[in-house]
């Protein structure tokens, strides 16, 4: 979940795969990952931002779980925060496609705010672990750039002026964000279509931060 699998699939090796689909149902897909990947060092192992590693997370999800994955995910995350109407793509296994293709309403991304600002906890229940929320959302590994990843969150300071804030977002491509600003109790939702990310990181320090940072 921190892109750290050790898992590095050729891409020539990768698109001969995927001409055969149908081996790749099930958890056939992550025997593939693992039958075709170069050998898989010790840890510490190098962080990889790369689709194999949500994918094998799902596999993992859809054997540990009561039902599919996707009946647990909709019945106790989803159903129980009201989050509706929302499309989720297959991915070639059968599971619901975790590295991208998912789609929710601006409303629904708040509430995915929500629930992280609020520990793991919804409306008085708490969904998920805050240990683990904490966790998902620290900065376990960093870029030299300054930007951070957790478990699929990443965490950046956001910097207006003088002053620095924590920033926990999580990223989709095109420019769609969830950013959690912990310190100012804020959480901004940006949806874009095909617009990068690095504008938005840009922008949001000079065009929406000052409005609620106390004077």
């Amino acid at each position: 979940m921190n892109m750290r699998s050790g898992v590095r699939l050729d891409e020539a090796r990768a698109a001969q795969l995927m001409e055969y689909p149908a081996a790749l149902k099930g958890q056939g897909q992550i025997q593939a990952y693992l039958e075709n990947s170069a050998p898989i060092p010790d840890p510490p192992r190098d962080y990889k931002y790369q689709a194999s590693d949500p994918s094998m997370t799902m596999q993992v999800l859809e054997t540990a779980v009561p039902g599919s994955a996707r009946e647990f995910i909709t019945k106790e995350l989803f159903g129980k925060m009201g989050i509706t109407n929302f499309n989720w793509e297959t991915d070639v296994s059968g599971l619901p496609k975790s590295a991208a293709g998912s789609g929710v309403r601006s409303r629904d991304m708040l509430k995915w705010g929500m629930l992280v600002l609020g520990g793991g906890k919804w409306q008085g229940e708490q969904l998920i672990p805050a240990v683990f929320v904490s966790r998902a959302t620290s900065p376990l590994y960093t870029n030299p750039q300054g930007t951070s990843y957790g478990f699929f969150w990443w965490h950046h300071t956001m910097k207006v002026g003088q002053k620095e804030f924590e920033c926990k977002s999580a990223r989709g491509a095109g420019g769609q964000f969830i950013l959690i600003l912990p310190e100012l109790d804020l959480i901004v939702v940006v949806t874009a279509h095909h617009k990068g990310m690095g504008t938005t990181l840009a922008m949001a320090p000079k065009r929406i931060l000052p409005a609620f940072i106390p004077k």
